[in-house]
């Protein structure tokens, strides 16, 4: 099932204007979605950032709604990575943004493809990504257990993979009300620059009115 979903994002998205790589540049950003989000989730911010500046191409990556395991999901990412954009071009340098679960996508993703292309310049940014041991603090019995049924990636929960603390940006908390920190942030147990934003839902922080100024920022 989860094999099937993931083809038909691709079937839907991948040919996409906001899917779809810029070769001509050389400066990349890209963009994954959060647990249950789809590509689709991220075409205004996409657009934003294309509007708004010029220095890099920007583009959605789709993950099939985040349902395989981080594994799966990574490995299929390296591969299209591989087929649309590294071996039409010569990337120099490449900016993964993840929303959520998807930050965990980014930083597993920069790991494999730095062992790849190590030439290649590499930020990671995740947005209200979680970090720790934090699943039972925000979801009932019941959220739970549909999750479970329903993500593999979820399941896993696994703190996050470190990148080089030198490329890594925390943006925002991973919570509802933005009032907790993950855990494995209060006890230093990460290392990279952490922004905390205030009065920012989760799903703001794909919101293009108020998360674009911020990631212009960052760039």
């Amino acid at each position: 099932m989860k094999k099937i979903i993931y083809k038909l994002e691709m079937f839907l998205f991948k040919n996409s204007s906001e899917c779809k790589f810029n070769l001509q540049n050389s400066h990349h950003i890209l963009i994954m979605p959060g647990l249950g989000g789809s590509a689709w989730d991220l075409f205004s911010l996409v657009r934003y950032l294309r509007k708004n500046q010029k220095s890099y191409d920007v583009a959605a990556i789709p993950l099939g709604l985040n349902s395989s395991s981080l594994a799966i999901t990574t490995k299929r990412t390296v591969e299209y990575l591989e087929k649309n954009l590294f071996d039409k071009s010569k990337p120099e340098k490449i900016i993964l943004i993840g929303h959520s679960m998807g930050g965990k996508i980014a930083c597993m993703l920069v790991d494999a493809i730095r062992k790849l292309y190590p030439d290649i310049t590499y930020e990671v940014i995740t947005l209200g990504s979680p970090v720790g041991e934090v699943k039972q603090k925000y979801f009932s019995w019941i959220e739970d257990k549909f999750l479970c049924l329903f993500s593999d990636a979820y399941k896993e929960w696994v703190p996050i993979i470190q990148p080089d603390p030198k490329i890594i940006k925390y943006i925002g908390y991973y919570s509802v009300d933005d009032k907790v920190i993950p855990s494995a942030l209060e006890k230093g147990e990460h290392k990279g620059t952490i922004i905390e934003l205030k009065g920012f839902s989760h799903m703001d922080l794909i919101n293009p009115k108020k998360m674009g100024p911020e990631l212009l920022k960052q760039l």
